[in-house]
Parts: structure tokens; C-alpha cells; sequence
């Protein structure tokens, strides 16, 4: 049985009896559409089997470069932080509403920060306080802690997360640093300056919520050796991690460089054990960041002043988030997706002082 015939934006408005004008902007999600006639029109599109023409949405595309677009709605950018402003305090955060805020600007929208506080909101009315602003794109960042979620009635909305792998909970369309490849470069580079022996050391916490990428990477090394030499130095987890043991592990495992993960609240420690061991940054050790740290927040006192590593680029996953929820968000997908799609960055690597030059 053949398949359907797409109709066209004329065909809808026939059956409807609206003009093609005002389905044109109901498709587009405009606000100057009622909600009532976005959802008939909406509801007609996916029953006729409407496809947009992509010649002229190409076409439109063009006619539109360089002019202001029209106001189509507003975007949510939903947190359960301490506070309602309590992520603007990590610069990482920062920068991707602010890149966020700007290119859901240049598409016609406008991004709104809302804090769910679950002692005071339950979904229900979060859902409905959203609603009745006529919101139905989200974006949703990664959370301060595990315990802070945010519940919805997701069926309403359309729904992006931003940087953090969610954990238990329902898998939407993602846009995160690619933390795998990352790890990668990172190798490349300790190799190409005769490093042979790294050692990786990180939080269960973050791998949990980055899907084990560094992990995983860290010991497909081993796997994919063509040497039989010493294998690769089991991985040094944050948790209960005192100096005693940390020298351990450097000793026994003639480790001659570091690869530190994200956790700050943790690795200005590492500095803190090399000074007392006499370890001097790079000429005795090296390290490399597998994400360059945040210098808004406290900076620890050893810290070396250029690290070497990787920068994830937070500005750019802003902006990229926000134009996969536009789409996302005018294409009509509301609720949990069937297949999530995961697009993922790549990082930049970064030149410092912390390890050996090539």
C-alpha cells in the first residue's frame, strides 16, 4: 500500500477553513495564533501528513539572513539550583544561558530562566504555571545534585537537556561535551610528548553522570595495547582519597602524568600532595584537565596558573542547545522521545605549562 501523500500548508488551511497565512504561523508556533488554533492546526498537520518543502524552507532561511526575526514564543530554561539564580555563580552555566539566551534571540524567541523548587512547586502546577505563559520549549540544564530533580507532565512540552547525562530518570534529546573523544585527545597529546604512563584520577559521582566516558576510554587503552609492557594504572577515585594513599598509587604505579576530571572541590589537593612530595608541575609530573577549570569559583593556592587541557566550550553548547530545542520545539515533538537523539561537542585542546612541550 503506497504511503500518503504529504499536503502542503494551502491544503490544511482548506480543511480547516483558515487562511494559509495563519497556518503558516500556527506551524511556526507564533504566540499571535491562539492556543486553541495552534492545536487544531497542529493536530490536521500530522493526520494529513504535512512535510514541510525544504526548498523553501531554504529558501525562507535566506530571506531572513541578517533581518530581525519575528517574536515567535518563549523558552524555558528550568533548574531546581539552591536558588533561583544560583547557577549564574558557575561561569560553565553562565556562559550557556547567555549563548543560549542570544541565539534563541536571532530565531525569534525569547529565553526565560524558572526555577522549579520543589518545596514550593509540585509538577502540576509548574506544568500549568508554564502553560498559562504559553511555554512549551525547555531546556534543561545539568543539576547542581542528584537529588534535585526537576518533574514535569512532559507530554507538553518540548524538552532538551544541556550538558548532564540524566540519571534514573526520562531520556530526552541531548546536547553535551563529547567527555570520550575528549579523553582521547588528551591521550594523543601526553603521547606525542613521551608519556607513557598516565594516570587517570576522578570522581564515581561525575562518571556516574557522564556515562562512564572517561572510565571507559581509560581502559580501552589496555585493550587495544600491541605491547605486553606494564598495563595501565588503575583508576584513583576521589572518594576517600587521602595523601597517604594517593602517594601510594603515584609510586607504585610510576605514574609520570595526571589526567584530572572535572572535580574541583577535589583536585586542588593533588597540588597540595605533589608540593609536599617535592613533585614539581611539569618537570618532575605532568597534568593535564580533561575540562579546564571554572576561575570564578576559588582557586586552589597550588594551582599552576596555565594548565594544559581540554576547554568544552560552554558558549558554544549553549548556543547549539537552544537551536536543537527550536527545532525540536517547531518540528511538534512534545514529551519523551521514542529514539533520544545525543549530539555531542568535541572539545578544544588547549596549550599550558603543565606538561613537557613536544
Amino acid at each position: 500500500m503506497a504511503a500518503p501523500r504529504p499536503v502542503s500548508q494551502r491544503e490544511i488551511a482548506r480543511e480547516l477553513g483558515l487562511s494559509q497565512a495563519t497556518v503558516s504561523m500556527a506551524l511556526a508556533n507564533n504566540p499571535r495564533v491562539s492556543p486553541e488554533t495552534r492545536e487544531a492546526v497542529r493536530a490536521a498537520a500530522e493526520r494529513l501528513t504535512y512535510r514541510p518543502d525544504p526548498a523553501l524552507r531554504s529558501l525562507a532561511r535566506y530571506r531572513k539572513a541578517g533581518a530581525t526575526a519575528a517574536f515567535h514564543g518563549t523558552l524555558a530554561w528550568v533548574h531546581s539550583w539552591a536558588s533561583a539564580e544560583a547557577w549564574r555563580g558557575a561561569a560553565a552555566f553562565d556562559a550557556m544561558f547567555r549563548a543560549a539566551e542570544q541565539r534563541a534571540d536571532k530565531m525569534g524567541y525569547k529565553l526565560e530562566n524558572f526555577w522549579f523548587d520543589s518545596s514550593e512547586l509540585t509538577p502540576l502546577r509548574a506544568t500549568n504555571i508554564l502553560a498559562a505563559r504559553g511555554i512549551q520549549g525547555l531546556l534543561l540544564p545539568q543539576y547542581s545534585h542528584p537529588d534535585r530533580k526537576v518533574t514535569l507532565d512532559w507530554k507538553e512540552f518540548s524538552v532538551v537537556r544541556l550538558a548532564g547525562y540524566p540519571v534514573d530518570e526520562p531520556i530526552f534529546h541531548l546536547l553535551a561535551s563529547d567527555h570520550y573523544a575528549s579523553f582521547q585527545t588528551v591521550m594523543e597529546q601526553l603521547a606525542a610528548r613521551g608519556y607513557r604512563r598516565p594516570g587517570l584520577v576522578t570522581s564515581r559521582a561525575l562518571e556516574r553522570r557522564l556515562m562512564h566516558s572517561y572510565v571507559s576510554a581509560y581502559a580501552g587503552r589496555d585493550l587495544l595495547r600491541k605491547d605486553h609492557g606494564a598495563r595501565t594504572a588503575p583508576v584513583l577515585w576521589h572518594e576517600g582519597l587521602n595523601a597517604e594513599g594517593f602517594k601510594r598509587w603515584l609510586k607504585g604505579h610510576s605514574v609520570d602524568v595526571l589526567v584530572l576530571s572535572y572535580a574541583q572541590d577535589h583536585y586542588g589537593r593533588i597540588f597540595d600532595w605533589l608540593h609536599a612530595a617535592g613533585l614539581k608541575v611539569p618537570d618532575d609530573i605532568g597534568v593535564a584537565m580533561l575540562c579546564l577549570p571554572d576561575f570564578t569559583r576559588p582557586r586552589p593556592a597550588r594551582l599552576p596558573e596555565e594548565l594544559c587541557g581540554i576547554d568544552e566550550d560552554f558558549a558554544e553548547l549553549g548556543d547549539r542547545a537552544a537551536e536543537l530545542l527550536i527545532q525540536t520545539l517547531e518540528n511538534f515533538e512534545r514529551g519523551v522521545p521514542a529514539r533520544p537523539m545525543r549530539k555531542l561537542l568535541a572539545g578544544v585542546w588547549r596549550e599550558g605549562r603543565t606538561l613537557r612541550p613536544q
